[in-house]
């Protein structure tokens, strides 16, 4: 009897330890406001204050306001455009996926593995971009493999790491440094959604019967009666 107690003991903590080891996966859907102000789309959590551990992972995503768009004004590597902030200083590994999409449509993809990126940030360290790329979702997911604690120097300009593993509480509700258009001026608008040259020739595919159904009609009513 105190045997079998001792196992059901023993199996309770190794749940117990099992169930902490095993990976957490969130989810964050934010609504960009404009003005650099945004706040968690209904039913999502905000990023902000969420703690992930080595094997956590997260997916982001910032929807631009209806009607409206980013688009990238200059070629460019962009640092850290794709990334929450961190609270803790340290030495982030993991692997990193970036999805842009345009009316529902996905017009970019960019992914990294073991990307390394330091100190206050956690997501794609630099992204390459081209002019006129336009999106109104901006979407990127993180898996966290390892995070090392670093110390700085008196003059704060170096932090060296540590043996230490490295808590990662997240910032937001936006990115590390604002919505696109804001830390990069000079790189990205926000601004009205100019309709992609497709959809325009849709449109006027589909106007077009309409207006000729319109001209035949007139052409009916002005028509002189025969006799």
């Amino acid at each position: 009897m105190r045997r079998s107690v001792l196992s059901v003991g023993v199996l309770a903590v190794a749940a117990l330890f099992s169930t902490a080891a095993q990976a957490t996966s969130f989810s964050f859907e934010v609504d960009y406001l404009g003005a650099n102000k945004a706040a968690a789309a209904a039913g999502s959590q905000a990023p902000t204050g969420v703690m992930l551990d080595p094997g956590d992972s997260f997916t982001y995503a910032l929807l631009a306001q209806p009607g409206m768009a980013w688009t990238v004004t200059a070629t460019d590597d962009y640092f850290a455009v794709f990334a929450l902030s961190a609270d803790e200083s340290a030495r982030r590994v993991g692997n990193v996926t970036v999805l842009l999409s345009l009316a529902g449509q996905q017009v970019y993809s960019f992914s990294a593995t073991d990307d390394e990126s330091s100190h206050v940030h956690v997501g794609a360290n630099t992204t390459p971009l081209t002019v006129g790329l336009t999106f109104d979702r901006l979407e990127f997911s993180y898996a966290l493999a390892s995070a090392a604690a670093c110390t700085w120097d008196d003059e704060q300009t170096e932090c060296t790491d540590t043996d230490m593993i490295s808590d990662t509480t997240l910032g937001g509700p936006l990115p590390i440094f604002g919505a696109p258009d804001y830390h990069y001026s000079d790189g990205f608008t926000y601004a009205a959604a100019v309709p992609e040259p497709g959809s325009v020739a849709l449109m006027l595919a589909g106007l077009l019967p309409v207006g000729l159904l319109g001209l035949r009609s007139r052409r009916q009513r002005g028509a002189p009666a025969s006799r």
